[in-house]
């Protein structure tokens, strides 16, 4: 049911049954972000993969190719590593962070899985007077606050002195478990069995997001204590929506910016 009978004054995208859960969940504490890559520079303020991909190839004077993690494979491979990260760098070093950044910086929760190179929510966080703590690698796990707010990079930052700990192409991501091992064990997956997860901005239809949900999603305590997800993701066919709907997982055809922007109207007014 599309309405606004529940929340007076507010225009809904999506059916009013869901967005009351996901306000229920925001107001008791048991809803966590997950961000990935694929947004538009226009609400982000940086390139989506598809934009990284379809530049590097520009750049590369190659035939057009699709997919990421495959272009910046092949780039490595004929360009060198360190070719690659200084190019990206020069794509996600920005420090103005675009409208959804503030908008889930406003949003209080505790947790913010990320899978985008930049720092622009962290800087969105700062800017809101919120200081996270920043989880990129393993060993950034012993100086996490538990009162502060956590961004988990999964993907790690292209910033200086993290560069290392970036995973770009096909042969990184498929190393992601033995990488961020102790990451995945202590915040990623605890986060699946605990809260239900408002997945913004990530093509479902990758390697990369299928292999993590499957992986999180199927440990002992998420299995067995596994919370309803929710991701926006448009034009998926009705079979796909019914599979993840047999994973527990809503699939909401709707625009992310307005969405959150909802759900802090409804929670924090005026």
């Amino acid at each position: 049911m599309v309405g606004n009978y529940r929340y007076p004054g507010i225009l809904m995208l999506i059916n009013e049954p869901v967005l009351h859960r996901l306000v229920e969940l925001y107001r008791q504490h048991e809803l966590a972000i997950f961000l990935g890559p694929d947004l538009p520079q226009s609400l982000t303020g940086v390139p989506s993969w598809s934009d990284l991909a379809q530049r590097l190839v520009e750049r590369a004077g190659w035939s057009p190719m699709r997919g990421w993690p495959q272009v910046a494979a092949r780039y490595e491979q004929n360009f060198g590593r360190r070719n690659l990260i200084d190019w990206l760098d020069q794509q996600v070093s920005v420090r103005q962070a675009g409208p959804i950044y503030s908008a889930l910086a406003a949003l209080s929760v505790e947790k913010y899985i990320v899978a985008t190179y930049d720092e622009l929510l962290q800087i969105a966080l700062r800017n809101a007077h919120r200081s996270p703590n920043v989880v990129v690698s393993d060993d950034d796990l012993s100086f996490v606050e538990p009162e502060r707010s956590t961004v988990i990079k999964l993907l790690g930052e292209a910033s200086a002195g993290r560069r290392d700990t970036l995973l770009l192409t096909e042969d990184d991501l498929l190393r992601l478990p033995q990488n961020r091992s102790r990451l995945l064990a202590q915040e990623v997956q605890p986060v699946f069995a605990s809260l239900s997860l408002l997945i913004i901005g990530q093509n479902l239809r990758t390697d990369f997001f299928r292999d993590l949900y499957t992986q999180c999603s199927l440990q002992p305590l998420s299995a067995r204590f596994r919370r309803p997800c929710f991701a926006i993701w448009s034009a998926m066919d009705d079979w796909e929506v019914q599979q993840w709907d047999a994973r527990q997982m809503t699939i909401l055809d709707t625009e992310p910016l307005t969405l959150v922007r909802q759900i802090l109207e409804i929670c924090q007014p005026g």
